[in-house]
């Protein structure tokens, strides 16, 4: 009994928070980034004058699903200078309306993994510069936490996003202040996404 009271209680707080924000319930949508990409470039330059460099941006495409207020994320892109690796970045985001149906805040985090993909024949993907067979489980935990905010532009079925990205020394189980510190990777980056219908 008490489930069903939980279960109806989320329906609700969900169907008062699309109305109140003015948002289709469901979205699914494709998106295109360019990203900002420093590793490390905080801790010793500052974050913005790496911005007129062209090496220091790359391309990636992700792929968005949304329910009311609550979205979530997949960032794929490449690693500068390494033909071989991928950055995969999933979030969890809380949408607060600032104008409803047209600006959006998006706060939220989530796991960041590095997968090292096979160069020649024989060898295996590795994730996190990790080798071996590793469960979805070891590789969950071993992805470090990063923290996300942005804001989301509407223009019909095209939502342009301009966000932040700060990987932090946490990983799933360690203190809060961990989840907090920053591990000098940062990135910011413009999106567009379409929704799909």
């Amino acid at each position: 009994m008490k489930g069903k009271k939980t279960v109806a209680l989320f329906c609700i707080i969900l169907f008062v928070s699309s109305a109140l924000s003015a948002r289709k319930v469901f979205d699914i949508g494709l998106q295109v980034v360019t990203l900002y990409d420093v590793d490390n470039g905080i801790a010793d330059l500052g974050f913005f004058p790496g911005m007129s460099e062209g090496s220091n941006w790359i391309f990636g495409f992700g792929l968005e699903t949304r329910l009311s207020i609550l979205h979530t994320s997949l960032l794929a892109s490449w690693v500068n200078g390494a033909d071989n690796l991928m950055n995969l970045e999933y979030s969890v985001l809380l949408d607060i309306p600032i104008v409803n149906d047209v600006v959006y805040l998006s706060l939220g985090g989530g796991l960041s993994t590095q997968i090292d993909l096979p160069q020649v024949d024989g060898e295996t993907i590795r994730y996190n510069n990790q080798s071996g067979d590793l469960s979805f489980v070891e590789i969950v935990e071993d992805s470090p936490i990063h923290l996300k905010a942005g804001i989301d532009y509407l223009l019909g079925p095209a939502t342009i996003s301009l966000f932040y990205l700060r990987e932090t020394s946490g990983k799933i189980g360690d203190s809060i202040g961990e989840i907090f510190t920053s591990s000098g990777v940062n990135k910011g980056g413009l999106a567009l996404t379409l929704s799909l219908f």
